[in-house]
């Protein structure tokens, strides 16, 4: 999201991946077709523009960015974009430091000019618990080191980043099982912790979809190889506690496999905005 605009990026069809990027306005509830075009790099060479999917998509100001994915051909190292919602334009971001392996079913927060990346699964499937830190001023790549013992390589897991502090990462898929644990890595300590949560909590399941909003974490959807999980849930950071929020019919999008979910803030209230999926077929429904 950036303003009331809702962009979309690239993503499966069922087919073959795409490339195409798509702005859907919240205040007038019209899509637009944007064309891809690509600023030249300032050293004059021109960058693939790959289509992608298992992307992440991150707001900064008036762009987003767009950290890794799955692409065609695939590439050794995760790349960096950024598209602008006024000019309508990508650019490549060239990186420097220690630039993480290429993923896709990875995590990307923001806290200021910082994105913090964990986890996903690299290009011959591997499961990843990597943390780094991608600086947007400098375009550096660093390792985050700490300490503890952190989450379990995953992928298609969630996270969230409370008070620009503490991150926080949900389920998600290893090599051998589906995840429903929560973990937490304080930056001011540096340290990981597994959290002991109360209340009934979710089953385990991957591909869900996560938006932070103050100190209430919904997750909605997601499931495992034999089956989908339609219900959202809620998780309050603070007592480190799980409700169910919304349990929906079996129609609902969130039965859905790679549908993408994002908070709105509208009329003093919070919408939660979900596009796409795929369950027999992909979608190109909008659903609050």
């Amino acid at each position: 999201m950036v303003g009331s605009k809702m962009i979309v990026f690239g993503g499966d069809s069922g087919n073959h991946l795409l490339d195409d990027t798509k702005i859907l306005s919240l205040d007038k509830l019209t899509w637009d077709s944007v064309a891809s075009k690509v600023r030249v790099s300032p050293g004059g060479h021109r960058v693939q523009f790959r289509p992608c999917k298992g992307h992440c998509l991150v707001p900064w100001g008036k762009t987003v960015i767009l950290v890794g994915g799955k692409s065609e051909p695939s590439s050794d190292r995760i790349s960096v974009w950024t598209f602008n919602t006024e000019t309508e334009i990508w650019s490549h971001m060239e990186a420097k430091g220690d630039i993480p392996v290429a993923r896709s079913g990875h995590t990307v927060t923001r806290a200021g000019p910082v994105l913090i990346l964990f986890g996903g699964e690299d290009t011959k499937g591997k499961k990843l618990h990597d943390l780094h830190m991608f600086d947007l001023k400098s375009l550096t790549w660093l390792p985050l080191n700490y300490k503890g013992a952190g989450p379990s390589p995953r992928s298609n897991h969630v996270a969230a980043l409370y008070d620009d502090r503490i991150l926080l990462i949900f389920g998600g898929e290893s090599k051998s099982k589906t995840l429903n644990d929560v973990h937490a890595l304080d930056f001011e300590t540096m340290l990981w912790s597994r959290m002991r949560t109360h209340g009934h909590h979710p089953s385990p399941r991957a591909g869900c979809c996560g938006a932070l909003c103050g100190t209430k974490w919904y997750i909605a959807g997601g499931g495992s190889k034999k089956r989908r999980h339609p219900e959202t849930w809620v998780f309050d950071v603070l007592e480190s506690k799980w409700s169910v929020c919304v349990a929906p019919p079996s129609s609902s999008i969130t039965t859905k496999k790679g549908f993408s979910m994002v908070p709105l803030y509208y009329r003093d209230k919070i919408v939660l905005v979900s596009f796409g999926g795929n369950k027999k077929e992909p979608s190109d429904k909008v659903k609050n």
